[in-house]
């Protein structure tokens, strides 16, 4: 009996035991999996079709489907529910449909499936009255790339309705468009831009918007303000690979005439497709209307504008002798059409006046003037002033008088070390005949045309009205140069004078360029400023050719800035670098392309090979008028001739009579891919010369 008590109170005990285990883990699990569904979502957010938080709108009998958000750990914990709180005023489906019912308002509340914590409300309101029509201002709209236009949508509604409207496009890539219809051209293509009203009842309408490359911006590529203008800078809206044919360029006189006259686009330059540097062969003057196209673009392709450039001063002489009759003209730089000319400051000599109908400056001249500046003010017909300095220069049978004068200080006519530089110094009075001497010569850097040199080793020169100043070629570095010339009278030497010539040479980059397989017959090296639409030779005194080894290595003085670097042959731009900036003093190196040569033989009626009747010139095939290169048959060339580094294209040889110059024979079209050719020309029609042995 003992051991079976026993029993039982170990089997309770144990029972217990048990027991407690089992009720302290089974709350600590549930606790866990609680947590997690809680932590799995972590907001829910709902909104209207209108993109707004607080209240959406629908009319009566019509739906919208709201937007929900859910923020969860998975896609599977991202289910709700929806419930209205009066569906009397609007029900809402499992998708989140909201149907109105009756006018009035609701509230929509969105329920976390997995964490019923999280919810989201937003009131409905259900207006009477839906809308009938929505209308565009335009069904199509062409922009070019980076345009806008704001589009105008017309919501044709009664009373009591919501006129809301929703702006989208099929294509962003294309097209965007804000929620005001401003629609804003992005890449080339086709896009949709719809206006939807937001009250449920469907209704909208479309315009289709085709986004094209066009030009952007077109500008008179004129940074020296000169008078005539033969360059363009041409903006793209978007890069595109564009050639010298690809432009158009046409000019007029007068604002309401036609285009009548095309200019011949010789060259172009870009450095990223984009943004184009463009030249013509003619140029057009201040106040002429320009044309610009890309006829291939689809977008804006033409792009009007005047030609129009501040101007700056003119300096003029007006030289004679007391008593001579003065009828000159005040000349301005850029000034449009007929302009009024006024006295800025300074005084005219005495005699002289400014002609009322005329402008010009006229009299008889009354007294010496010895570099008597005046300076004068014109305005043209648009309002645009210029300045014009004009130096009196007027001497008599007892006074010699001498020019003073400054060069290379002005900006679209600056000199640079090395360039030549050569400028006249004039002299009025006394008997008219002189002898001249440069007092100051910068150890021989400077001298006169024209010198002589006397018994005493004094150079000197004679003129009767003006001596011409130069400076050694190569040999001028930058700075600045009081040149003093004396003039003496000839018959009175007691009568003398001193005129100086201010020589402002401005500093500049030294580039010294190797170019290899250069051909020093057809081959020219150029360098082309971006920055000042100036283009520079590297011919110099300052180059050595190895004709051998066909080396060119040259030596020039050019602005800083950013160039294009090429080789100018046969009327051909070959590129060497597209685009190189410089700084400071450098060095470069290239090698042109290897190019073809045309070559062949001339013979006469018989069959003879020509000895010096007869030339041949090379054209391109598109302009057979105007030859781009030539060469003499010689006794010593035995009917030969050649044309040696022809760039690839298409060209077209003549034969002509040397001494009649008549043209004897035209070859086919030649095209040239950088292999040599022959192209012979058999019996022409003349006889050889005689051979005197």
């Amino acid at each position: 009996m003992k051991r079976k008590s026993t029993f039982k109170s170990l089997l309770a005990l144990a029972l217990a035991v048990v027991l407690v285990f089992s009720t302290n883990v089974t709350p600590a699990s549930a606790a866990k999996k609680k947590a997690k569904a809680t932590n799995a979502v972590k907001s829910v957010k709902v909104v209207s079709p209108a993109g707004t938080k607080k209240i959406a709108t629908v009319a009566r009998g019509k739906s919208i489907k709201l937007t929900v958000t859910v923020k969860a750990k998975k896609k599977a914990f991202k289910k709700v529910t929806y419930k209205s709180s009066n569906a009397k005023v609007a029900t809402v489906s499992k998708k989140g449909i909201v149907k109105g019912k009756k006018v009035g308002t609701t509230t929509i509340k969105v329920v976390s499936v997995k964490n019923k914590k999280k919810t989201a409300s937003i009131k409905v309101k259900v207006v009477k009255n839906a809308v009938k029509k929505v209308t565009l201002n335009k069904k199509n709209l062409d922009l070019a790339v980076g345009a806008s236009e704001k589009l105008s949508a017309k919501v044709n509604a009664p009373k009591k309705s919501y006129k809301a409207v929703k702006w989208t496009s099929s294509n962003e890539k294309v097209v965007k468009v804000s929620n005001k219809g401003v629609v804003s051209a992005v890449g080339e293509g086709t896009a949709k831009v719809t206006v939807t009203a937001l009250d449920g009842s469907k209704k909208k309408a479309t315009c289709t918007v085709a986004v094209w490359n066009g030009i952007k911006d077109v500008q008179l590529n004129n940074p020296r303000n000169n008078y005539y203008v033969d360059s363009y800078k041409v903006v793209l809206d978007t890069p595109i690979a564009l050639t010298k044919d690809s432009f158009v360029v046409k000019s007029k006189v007068r604002a309401e005439g036609t285009y009548n006259r095309e200019l011949e686009v010789e060259k172009v330059f870009t450095n990223d497709n984009l943004n184009y540097t463009i030249f013509t062969k003619n140029s057009v003057e201040m106040g002429e209307f320009v044309q610009v196209s890309v006829p291939s673009l689809k977008g804006k392709n033409a792009v009007e504008l005047q030609a129009l450039a501040d101007g700056y001063e003119y300096r003029q002489l007006v030289s004679g002798v007391v008593g001579d009759e003065i009828n000159t003209g005040v000349g301005f730089k850029n000034l449009v059409g007929y302009e009024t000319v006024s006295v800025a400051s300074g005084n005219l000599p005495a005699g002289l006046a400014i002609e009322k109908y005329t402008n010009n400056i006229k009299g008889k001249v009354a007294a010496v003037a010895e570099n008597q500046v005046v300076n004068f003010t014109g305005t043209d017909e648009l309002g645009r002033t210029a300045s014009s300095k004009v130096n009196f220069l007027i001497g008599d049978k007892n006074k010699v008088v001498a020019e003073n004068k400054t060069i290379g200080d002005q900006a679209n006519a600056l000199i640079y070390p090395h360039e030549y530089i050569g400028s006249y110094i004039n002299v009025e009075g006394g008997s008219g005949e002189y002898r001249a001497t440069l007092l100051d010569t910068y150890n021989d850097l400077f001298y006169l045309d024209s010198e002589n040199t006397d018994e005493n080793g004094n150079k000197y020169t004679t003129t009767s009205s003006r001596v011409y100043v130069n400076g050694r070629s190569g040999k001028v570095e930058a700075g600045t140069y009081t040149l003093r010339v004396q003039f003496t009278d000839i018959e009175n030497p007691t009568l003398t004078a001193i005129g100086t010539l201010t020589v402002v040479v401005t500093p500049a980059v030294s580039v010294t360029t190797v170019l290899y397989n250069y051909d020093s017959s057809t081959d020219e090296l150029m360098f082309y400023n971006h920055d000042l639409n100036e283009t520079f030779s590297a011919v110099s005194a300052d180059e050595t050719t190895d004709y051998e080894k066909k080396i060119l290595t040259s030596k020039v003085c050019l602005p800083a800035g950013n160039y294009s670097v090429y080789i100018e042959s046969y009327g051909e731009q070959i590129t060497l670098a597209k685009y190189v900036s410089l700084g400071a003093d450098t060095v470069l190196s290239y090698t042109a392309p290897t190019r073809a040569t045309i070559n062949g033989t001339l013979t006469d009626r018989n069959g003879a090979k020509l000895n010096k009747r007869a030339y041949v010139r090379i054209y391109k095939a598109d302009k057979t008028d105007e030859p781009i290169g030539y060469d003499y048959v010689s006794s010593y060339d035995d009917g030969k001739y050649e044309f040696k580094c022809v760039p690839n294209g298409t060209y077209v040889i003549k034969a002509f009579d040397n001494e009649s110059d008549k043209e004897l024979a035209t070859s086919a079209t030649i095209t040239v891919t950088g292999a040599n050719i022959v192209v012979d020309f058999p019996n022409l029609p003349i006889d050889n010369e005689p051979s005197y042995n």
